[in-house]
């Protein structure tokens, strides 16, 4: 994909048009915690695949746009990278447990 698209995608996310998504995430997150604590495989796994697949998302916004972005939008970055790897280790951590 080309670099427009990408610059496109990261201007969304740090002009908090996106943030919605990010809160559908937190949702199915803490839903399917409360939903089916008694299935932690079935309970876990959609939030660490979303987790994963958000996180690799994030992560090729941050490489592509390095070189755009200012250091305090590349913190907020990091801080939405930081929050998804929180998500996916408690992900892990009750799956395990």
């Amino acid at each position: 994909m080309n670099k427009q698209y990408w610059l496109g995608i990261q201007q969304e996310i740090l002009e908090r048009k996106g943030i919605y998504k990010l809160w559908v995430f937190l949702f199915l997150f803490f839903g399917t915690v409360i939903f089916f604590p008694e299935i932690p495989v079935l309970a876990y796994s959609p939030q660490f695949l979303l987790g994963v697949i958000t996180l690799v998302f994030l992560g090729i916004i941050w490489h592509v746009c390095k070189g755009e972005r200012s250091k305090e939008e590349s913190r907020e970055l990091l801080w939405y990278m930081i929050l998804f790897l929180v998500m996916i280790a408690g992900s892990l951590y009750r799956i395990f447990r």
